[in-house]
């Protein structure tokens, strides 16, 4: 009795050792996905936060049939 009362000790343990693990790596990589907080300037409105000459662009074309979107030409 005594002997599976320790191993069930163990186990329960390294459950719980297991558990804290794991709340702590999901806690950790929530915290550095969180979005930006806002910033209000002193006008009361909200301010400028990123730098709109560092900011990434991208073009996206859909296409549509009988109509030229990107000017070749050609209908896309």
């Amino acid at each position: 009795m005594r002997g599976s009362a320790s191993r069930l000790a163990v186990v329960a343990m390294a459950i719980c050792a297991g558990a804290f693990a794991f709340t702590a790596a999901s806690a950790s990589a929530s915290a550095a996905t969180d979005p930006p907080a806002i910033t209000i300037g002193p006008d009361g409105e909200t301010a400028p936060v990123f730098s709109y000459a560092d900011a990434i662009r991208e073009r996206v074309f859909i296409p549509v049939p009988g109509d030229d979107q990107d000017g070749d030409g050609i209908t896309d």
